[in-house]
């Protein structure tokens, strides 16, 4: 794990490997932001895709490895960006975990996003609770709407991008099928997933909330936007 000049932080923004991989500027945006209150940052993977592929005792050292970091920086509270992050870890740091939303919300970073009527796509891991959507209600304005019921996943749950890749488009597909024009969610995987089997109009509501015009970059460059997070 790599934590960046935040020693001693009480808090710190979680960033997930998909974020800062499909939405850099974003991610800088946020970790300029709350280093203004003190809050430093980390780029890690949560363990959640290794636990996947069948690695169990894997995940859990990472977990381990996560939480001995950041109780060794005496770490508080731990920021999710990633709804799948935020689900896979809480209960299993001794940190408390939060939304980012909950958190921008409280230091008042961000901005109004207003648009008539929202179709929100809402990820796996936030489906029932719907936590990050009530988080995100101070910087929303409109109607938001439960648009996608039918689509079940994005594609990546369970690694059927990989090994059941019909699958994964027959998901993207149903998307389509809904002739919804735009879709919003709040989860880095789904948006490159959807984007990736054909469906452009899938936005993440964050980069949106940040003022932050961001396009999604596709092929090798999200790869190369990871690595760059060792050397910051």
């Amino acid at each position: 794990m790599q934590i960046t000049a935040i020693q001693k932080k009480k808090a710190v923004f979680f960033t997930g490997c998909n974020f800062p991989s499909f939405f850099p500027k974003t991610t800088d945006k946020l970790v300029e932001e709350f280093a203004k209150y003190d809050v430093g940052v980390v780029y890690d993977c949560c363990g959640k895709p290794i636990e996947e592929l069948g690695l169990v005792s894997e995940a859990a050292g990472i977990i381990e490895r996560i939480n001995w970091k950041l109780k060794e920086s005496g770490v508080e509270q731990v920021i999710m960006a990633c709804p799948n992050c935020y689900y896979f870890l809480k209960g299993r740091l001794d940190a408390e975990i939060i939304s980012v939303y909950e958190k921008m919300a409280e230091l008042k970073i961000g901005n109004i996003y207003q648009k008539e009527r929202i179709p929100m796509y809402y990820p796996c891991p936030d489906r029932k609770d719907r936590k990050f959507e009530y988080d995100m209600k101070p910087f929303l304005v409109g109607k938001v709407e439960d648009a996608f019921r039918d689509v079940q996943c994005c594609g990546l749950g369970g690694c059927a991008a990989g090994k059941e890749a019909d699958v994964a488009q027959a998901l993207t597909d149903r998307v389509k099928a809904s002739r919804e024009p735009e879709l919003y969610t709040y989860c880095a995987s789904c948006i490159c997933s959807f984007r990736r089997r054909g469906y452009e109009d899938a936005k993440h509501l964050l980069p949106l909330i940040m003022g932050i015009d961001e396009k999604v970059p596709l092929g090798k460059t999200p790869i190369l936007n990871r690595a760059k997070c060792k050397f910051k």
